[in-house]
């Protein structure tokens, strides 16, 4: 199997990569993904309620295995370790060209802008995600080989902060390369416009699954049981947002890489320089591929039984 990592983490290193380069600099540095939380949330109905004796959780399978297989708590298949060294290479990855872009933007050029310190606050935020990933891994088995008891409140807790983090990384990870296209070539008032359609477009895309998952995927009073049937079913109804989120992440990585090509092609430079410039953005298609993978793992994720599964490999391939 073919790993990668999570689609905001390679979203946000394209975006490193775009932004950190000297000759871009000459010129004046993503991803479920919907959160997975509103979709991870499957439990047997007849599990915790419904029953006169309590179950031994620590058992229990969180969801029963298909025919012909049995549950495996002790050394299931899990996609943990790949989990764990994808992301970790991918954060080495990350820091080495947010370096180059703070070296050239305060050592070379000398002139840092907003979108430098937006490129820094999506790092810290792809960095907070990924350790709730890695904090959650050890659950990236089939369902039927999870023991019930993993599911505790202080879990879906964990799982909600990491949702918030991924929706502001989303965000501030398409932010700083749109800043740069003003700040390079935003000398038309139609071409900055067509930014500031890109950055609206980002908040209503993004930005908007937070209290969407505030609303559906907690409890509505005080005190109110995480686990509880009725918090699933509630939450359960953002899946088809979850796959609209998707399809509007792709709308939006192709609209970005194709932005400013017409203005590169039209920039009066030598050709050699404005295929240099070009490739530059050309970077850009890591993030439409990871959009265009993450949608596809969105929908198994949203639409098939075995969540925790797919939602590793929704991790490790987007």
């Amino acid at each position: 199997m073919l790993l990668g990592v999570s689609r905001e983490v390679l979203s946000c290193l394209s975006i490193l990569i775009q932004c950190s380069s000297p000759l871009g600099e000459s010129l004046l540095s993503d991803p479920s993904f919907f959160p997975p939380f509103s979709t991870a949330r499957y439990r047997p109905e007849t599990s915790l309620f419904g029953t006169m004796s309590t179950p031994d959780l620590a058992h229990t399978p969180a969801a029963p295995p298909p025919a012909g297989q049995t549950s495996n708590f002790v050394d299931p298949p899990s996609q943990q370790a790949a989990m764990i060294g994808v992301s970790a290479t991918m954060t080495l990855l990350t820091l080495v060209f947010l370096s180059v872009r703070f070296y050239t933007s305060l050592r070379i050029t000398r002139r840092p802008g907003i979108e430098d310190w937006l490129c820094l606050a999506a790092a810290v935020l792809v960095f907070g995600y990924t350790g709730v990933i890695l904090d959650l891994s050890y659950v990236s088995r089939h369902m039927w080989d999870v023991p019930e008891i993993w599911f505790t409140e202080n879990y879906w807790k964990i799982r909600f902060g990491g949702n918030t983090l991924q929706a502001l990384a989303y965000f501030t990870s398409r932010m700083p390369i749109l800043l740069l296209y003003i700040r390079l070539f935003g000398t038309t008032l139609r071409f900055r416009i067509a930014c500031y359609i890109a950055i609206g477009f980002a908040v209503g895309t993004y930005i908007t699954s937070i209290p969407l998952i505030s609303y559906f995927c907690t409890p509505r009073t005080t005190g109110g049981d995480w686990n509880s049937l009725e918090v699933f079913a509630e939450c359960k109804k953002l899946l088809d947002w979850a796959m609209v989120q998707g399809s509007c992440d792709i709308a939006l990585n192709v609209y970005i890489f194709f932005l400013p090509i017409p203005t590169i092609l039209g920039l009066h430079m030598d050709r050699k320089k404005r295929l240099g410039v070009l490739a530059i953005f050309m970077t850009g298609l890591v993030a439409i591929l990871c959009s265009a993978l993450g949608l596809y793992y969105r929908y198994k994720l949203s639409f098939t039984s075995d969540v925790n599964w797919n939602e590793g490999a929704f991790i490790c391939m987007s």
